[in-house]
């Protein structure tokens, strides 16, 4: 039997420090999951994520500052990112878009 080693190496958070790892794209593969409850627009009545904020600009200025954690580490490397997420889906309302996708939660 053959068993194979896995080699990950990941940034979970945008915070931490940047590591050098020669030729491999630094890339931050999920981050975000801020949660915001649109009425009418959801699945569900309670949210699920990260943080609570008291009005959709609230949030969209909490999304905002996790962005530019993200963008801030371009010049110490980072080739990409992930956030999440999309939109929202079931209780998981941390979508940049509503769980109908009939509005952009991010626009203003």
């Amino acid at each position: 039997e053959k068993r194979h080693k896995r080699r990950r190496r990941a940034a979970h958070y945008a915070v931490l420090p940047v590591a050098q790892h020669g030729v491999r794209a630094f890339v931050i593969s999920e981050f975000g999951g801020l949660a915001q409850l649109v009425a009418d627009h959801a699945a569900v009545s309670r949210a699920y994520g990260y943080g609570e904020y008291d009005s959709i600009e609230d949030w969209r200025t909490a999304v905002r500052s996790v962005l530019d954690s993200a963008e801030s580490l371009e010049s110490r490397g980072l080739a990409g990112y992930v956030y999440t997420q999309v939109s929202d889906v079931e209780e998981e309302l941390n979508g940049l878009m509503t769980y109908d996708r009939r509005l952009n939660k991010f626009a203003q």
